[in-house]
């Protein structure tokens, strides 16, 4: 017999299989957190013959009245012989789901349920305290209630913690690596830049965070491998044109207005074969060297969000490299590209300056 989870069936002799008790044990609806027991006799000419049912722990119930009697209606004149127990113990659930004040047997519980659904639902409640309605005595089910709090606390908690572990999991993979390197890279440059933007112009600019902070959200709240290909087009957009914005800001208003420090003899230089740096730069924040740095970040903050969603569509088969997959680095290699024409134009536009000073 198949039996719904908030039900449990009982034999009290274990040599009679026609006499059981019924537990149901409703997770919604007026009566959640109490338990309440049914006795079934099951006749000897079932299945031709309803099985007698009756409560045996008083409820106020529109259908069951103070002697336990249930008012069913598969339990009288729709009974028919190719039905089974398992249906009437699903019958029974519903009654708790669904009270029925149109077929009552509580004709008191029913008008109220009919006139006042609220103050029912506080008659019920008090019932469950153990309160008396009409001269009645209930029996208390806080501990049912207590007991049911505790079992749902713990389901939570079991919820809880195989989230954690799956994000723990996820975040110990590449593409879970790659998630937080983008986050970290996107907050490091929105917050430096912002520093430029409100040191050079006005903090107006810190309007701009209204498209920032909902999009660090979203990156933060799409973790998942399989989120990142639907949540990166989003993300692209939003950081491309916000971004765009800065960039020529930057260009136009803060370059020319960054101090110079002309480099001395003495000092000592980290040399390349077309490149000089000047390693007190790192040392101010406000330089050309630092915004060209900052502006760096671009190209990386770009590979991980494309590597997390070629992940997410390619996977890592070599028989899934598709010409898309193709493209997508090509695009990406384009503003690598880019990024470093713009830390050479800063170099070069400025090279007469710190030279001739």
């Amino acid at each position: 017999m198949e039996l719904p989870p908030q039900c449990h069936i009982d034999f009290p002799d274990k040599n009679n299989l026609m006499h059981f008790n019924i537990t149901i044990s409703p997770d919604e609806g007026f009566w959640k957190g109490a338990s309440y027991t049914f006795v079934f006799n099951v006749a000897a000419l079932y299945p031709h013959e309803a099985p007698k049912v009756k409560c045996e722990t008083k409820i106020y119930h529109p259908n069951i009245d103070m002697q336990g009697n249930v008012c069913l209606n598969i339990l009288r004149e729709d009974w028919k012989p190719v039905l089974s127990i398992s249906l009437v113990v699903y019958g029974l659930l519903y009654l708790f789901l669904e009270p029925n004040p149109g077929d009552p047997l509580n004709h008191e519980a029913a008008e109220v349920l009919r006139n006042n659904r609220g103050e029912f639902g506080r008659i019920v409640a008090r019932t469950l305290r153990g309160g008396a309605v009409a001269g009645h005595a209930f029996p208390k089910h806080l501990a049912s209630m207590r007991k049911q709090l505790v079992a749902n606390l713990q389901c939570v908690i079991r919820c809880l913690a195989n989230a954690t572990l799956a994000w723990c999991q996820s975040l110990l993979s590449p593409a879970g690596l790659a998630h937080c390197l983008s986050l970290a890279c996107f907050l490091v440059q929105v917050i430096l830049i912002n520093v430029f933007l409100v040191q050079y112009l006005s903090p107006t600019v810190l309007l701009t965070l209204t498209v920032d902070v909902p999009l660090l959200l979203h990156l933060a709240w799409f973790w998942r491998v399989e989120c990142a290909y639907r949540a990166a087009p989003t993300q692209w957009f939003c950081y491309s044109w916000v971004h765009a914005a800065k960039v020529v800001v930057l260009f136009c208003r803060v370059m020319p207005r960054l101090a110079s420090a002309t480099p001395s003899v003495s000092e000592e230089f980290l040399r390349g074969s077309d490149f000089s740096i000047n390693a007190s730069y790192f040392q101010d924040l406000f330089s050309p060297t630092m915004l060209a740095n900052l502006l760096l970040i671009t190209p990386v903050f770009y590979a991980l969000l494309m590597f997390r969603a070629s992940k997410a569509i390619f996977g890592s088969l070599s028989k899934r490299v598709t010409v898309d997959l193709i493209m997508q680095y090509d695009m990406l290699w384009h503003v690598v590209i880019d990024m470093v024409d713009q830390v050479d134009m800063f170099y070069y536009a400025r090279l007469a300056e710190w030279v001739g000073g």
